[in-house]
């Protein structure tokens, strides 16, 4: 620390102590410790911290006797001493000076303990920070524990596999919604929000879509949402014949629309006929389980509209306020019994064909929101909990082998008087204030930890933008810290034994006591802890690299795509082949891009397929209808260009037109599903569709397995249309590129693109599709690498704790050893005296760090059977219990306490007997 600094904060401290003396009235002790003070003060130009902080706990211990209410009674009688030194006060001072004292000399040992306790409290407060922002607070809504989604539920699938407890939540209907709203008791107000496109104001960039909303009456308010500008929408808005008018987001207004508050009562984008009437608070955030960001316009939806009249048509996201008798239970069961209602009311759109119907699921908004990050946070939260404990365990092994190594001392205080109350009052003191300074330095790591958590994690992760290290887990992480503090003080005291006594003050040989027991326990748990953590490790992580390696059925290198809106009005209806077909033309003729082939599709793998078509069989009834394919339209040279092999059959041709035979492809995984086989070219099925319309198609050929969402998933059964038989109104499109990228700008693995290069594919897509040409343009790999983003952050997050716990189990195994060579220093230069070879003195502590390393071994894998059923859910390609991820954390545990248990031995066999003789 910097002298200057330090003598005037040792200058400041001696005038606070002198103003305190002030107030302590004419008395001997006040006296006596004024003309301390003020004879410090004279010398204060040399002051030193430690004589000012002496001064600073006499004067307080004297302050507090002065004060009490006996001595105040006896101030009027007599004036009788100040005896600070026999106060509790000062005792307590005397010891947190001492717990500061060892910070300022025992430097080795204080890094030891702060940088343990450090690393465990910052690992878990930085956990709890996101626990606490994710799980335990509420949401930002007025009554938010009563706010519900409810949504259609499909008969196939209630439930979702990913949370407990939750209900796999569809799209409802208008009329749906409007009927709920009319007959169910169990809410007091209903409402509903459809997610819609807008074209956003031209800022130089050429027109883009951008994210907008149709909301029905109440809406809004059931969300709190509060008004930056204007007024919300009125009950007269959502009319019929109501003039159109239109919210805008405040983020929309303030950088589209330059904050510009005349904009209320214009029109909010040229040839628009909505009127702004309002901007939204910039505080207001929709809830994620609706969708991942707050739209940037808004309208009120007009529910008599009658493109609404299907209830097929399920484009809305329902929220609902309980009543106040009403429970999610009761909830539950009042809306099962409606939606048996109105499938037999409403038959259309709430039956399918064989008979079953629609449900109606009801899950608590904050449980929608956080859906399977409860499970995740989970185990996050309880490996940082078992690093804690590692690190709470070196702690109390440390303090206990320094209270071993101050034992003489503790006799010295025990033979002037001390008892032995009053030594674990030191110990307890001491431990407490190096705790708080390691939980001080915890949550200086938890500030940077909860900033790269954010970072880091992927973006399934909900609420990751409320998250941040507040005021109340600051306070939590230091009370945890004094109790660890306290916890640690009163291990080490305990452990110090009941063996001091005047014997061995009369020695002059070091004393030693004998909780070896006590500290080989300490180790052996540490151990164990970190066998536990390193097993968990090995199996996220052979599961990861499982993920890594598995082959998705095609070639994403050098595979670049974007997305194009195909369907420009009404006459495009029949014949979107068209427009694809200009699309793939103008984009495949861009001489800069060094496009080699181009094709599209509605989908691309590794993404959520958005056709899904039940299938029937020949000769099947409706009962044994089967869902769960995903679909595809594509282009005939899609599996060519994406080399996807062709396995049975042909591969689909221009000959497969509008007006041709319905034909399709299928992947292994459907052949071997429906048929047993993949010899199923000719085979005959039917595709149900959401307007209760059966297309018979022919299987003309069968393709190789694909990835369509995640690895995880494994391979699903996909059926492949071709784009002229399908009216469909977005494309992917797909090019791949020269591999040697001479020319173009382009990286050598196909991971980058040119300024110009891109440029010239976005004019190109423009002619066909001028809204936002190719605004998405990326490398599939770049897409491949989001689904791996999840399993990839949770694997480094456990083994970056596991690590962290291996390092502290070793280094306690490490000092236990080094503390033992020391205690038998005697023993062992006597042994190296009389003969013994320097293989028998390894043996003896090697023997010693063997055992202990094998019984944390044995206790781990105890407790590693228990832990890692916990895992089974993240794990794939592995079994919980992997030969090979065992093999790697014990290998890893073994390796690591083989090192720390030589490095002692081998210092004890090179003891040199002839000075320990001499220093006896």
């Amino acid at each position: 620390m910097n002298t200057g600094f330090t003598q005037y904060l040792a200058r400041l401290i001696l005038r606070l102590c002198q103003w305190l003396a002030r107030t302590l009235g004419e008395s001997k002790g006040a006296e006596s410790l004024r003309g301390d003070l003020d004879e410090s003060i004279d010398r204060s130009t040399n002051a030193t911290l430690r004589a000012s902080l002496a001064h600073l706990r006499d004067t307080l211990s004297t302050t507090i006797y002065w004060w009490r209410p006996a001595t105040r009674a006896a101030r009027g009688r007599a004036a009788a001493p100040i005896k600070p030194r026999e106060s509790a006060m000062y005792n307590a001072l005397e010891d947190v000076h001492s717990g500061l004292r060892i910070l300022f000399r025992r430097r080795g040992f204080k890094s030891a303990v702060l940088l343990t306790l450090g690393l465990g409290i910052g690992a878990t407060t930085t956990i709890f920070s996101v626990v606490d922002t994710v799980l335990l607070r509420p949401l930002p809504y007025a009554a938010a524990d009563r706010l519900m989604a409810l949504g259609t539920t499909f008969p196939d699938q209630p439930w979702r596999k990913d949370a407990a407890g939750l209900r796999r939540l569809a799209g409802v209907s208008v009329r749906n919604f409007a009927d709920w709203r009319e007959r169910a008791t169990s809410f007091d107000h209903l409402a509903a929000l459809e997610s819609r496109g807008a074209l956003l104001p031209d800022v130089g960039r050429g027109l883009e879509i951008g994210s907008a909303a149709s909301v029905t009456a109440g809406f809004l308010e059931l969300l709190s949402v509060k008004m930056h500008l204007g007024r919300s929408f009125l009950a007269e808005d959502f009319e019929a014949n109501a003039p159109p008018v239109r919210l805008l987001s405040y983020s929309i207004w303030r950088d589209r629309y330059g904050a510009d508050s005349s904009i209320l009562g214009e029109p909010g984008q040229a040839g628009a006929a909505e009127v702004v009437v309002g901007v939204l608070a910039p505080d207001f955030k929709l809830p994620e389980a609706i969708r991942n960001e707050t739209p940037d316009i808004w309208w009120p939806l007009k529910e008599g509209s009658p493109r609404y009249l299907n209830r097929g048509m399920r484009s809305l996201f329902v929220l609902g306020r309980l009543a106040p008798h009403a429970t999610l239970e009761t909830a539950r069961e009042e809306m099962d019994v409606l939606a048996v209602e109105l499938a037999e009311e409403f038959p259309d759109g709430n039956v399918i064909h064989d008979g079953r119907a629609f449900g109606v699921g009801v899950n608590g908004l904050k449980a929608q929101t956080i859906g399977g990050a409860a499970r995740l946070l989970g185990l996050f939260f309880g490996a940082a909990g078992l690093l804690m404990l590692v690190a709470l365990l070196n702690s109390t092994n440390l303090m206990l082998v320094r209270a071993l190594a101050r034992r003489r001392e503790f006799e010295v205080r025990q033979a002037l008087g001390a008892g032995r109350a009053r030594l674990s009052l030191l110990l307890i003191t001491e431990s407490v204030t190096l705790a708080l300074c390691g939980g001080l330095i915890g949550v200086g790591l938890a500030r940077l930890g909860v900033g790269a958590f954010v970072r880091l994690s992927p973006q399934s992760m909900p609420r990751l933008a409320e998250v941040a290290l507040d005021v109340r887990v600051v306070s939590l992480a230091l009370l945890m810290s004094s109790l660890l503090g306290l916890l640690v003080g009163v291990l080490a005291s305990w452990g110090l034994g009941t063996g001091l006594s005047l014997e061995g003050l009369r020695s002059r040989a070091q004393a030693v006591a004998a909780p070896s027991q006590l500290r080989s326990g300490l180790v052996v748990c540490q151990l164990a802890i970190a066998v536990m953590l390193l097993v968990g490790a090995s199996l996220l992580m052979v599961s990861f690299l499982n993920v890594a390696s598995f082959d998705p059925g095609f070639e994403p290198k050098g595979l670049w795509t974007f997305s194009a809106p195909l369907k420009s009005g009404p006459q495009d209806v029949g014949n979107l082949w068209r427009r694809w077909d200009a699309m793939l033309e103008a984009v495949g003729s861009v001489p800069a891009a060094g496009v080699t082939q181009v094709a599209a599709s509605s989908n691309l793998p590794f993404q959520d397929p958005n056709w899904a078509p039940a299938i029937l069989l020949e000769g099947q009834s409706f009962e044994e209808m089967t869902t769960g394919t995903a679909g595809y339209v594509i282009t005939p040279n899609f599996p060519e260009v994406a080399r996807i092999p062709l396995l049975r059959g042909r591969g689909l041709s221009a000959a497969d037109s509008s007006g041709s035979a319905q034909v399709a492809l299928v992947n292994e995984t459907f052949a071997t599903q429906h048929f047993g086989n993949i010899d199923v070219v000719g085979e005959r099925l039917r595709l149900s569709r959401d307007d209760d319309r059966l297309d018979t198609v022919e299987i003309v050929g069968v393709l190789g397995n694909v990835v369509h969402n995640r690895v995880e998933d494994g391979y699903q059964p996909a059926i492949y249309r071709p784009y002229t038989q399908e009216d469909w109104p977005r494309a992917w499109i797909t090019f791949r590129r020269d591999e040697d990228g001479a020319g173009m700008g382009m990286a050598t693995q196909g991971l980058s693109l040119s300024t110009a290069t891109t440029d010239a594919v976005r004019e190109a897509a423009a002619t066909i599709s001028p809204i936002a040409p190719a605004a998405d343009l990326a490398p599939l790999n770049s897409r491949i690498q989001r689904t791996r983003a999840e399993p990839l952050f949770r694997t480094t997050l456990l083994v970056s704790f596991s690590l962290v716990a291996t390092i502290l189990a070793v280094l306690g195994l490490y000092g236990t050893l080094s503390h033992l060579v020391s205690r038998r220093r005697k023993e062992i230069g006597i042994r190296i005296a009389l003969g013994a070879h320097t293989r028998g003195v390894m043996t003896l502590v090697a023997s010693r760090g063997a055992l202990l390393t094998g019984a944390g071994l044995v206790l781990g894998l105890l407790g590693s059977w228990v832990t890692t059923r916990l895992l089974s859910a993240y794990l794939f390609g592995v079994e919980s219990m992997s030969p090979e991820a065992l093999a790697i954390g014990v290998g890893a545990l073994a390796l690591a306490s083989m090192t720390a248990t030589l490095l002692p031995a081998r210092r004890a066999a090179l003891t040199d007997p002839a000075e320990n003789l001499r220093a006896e």
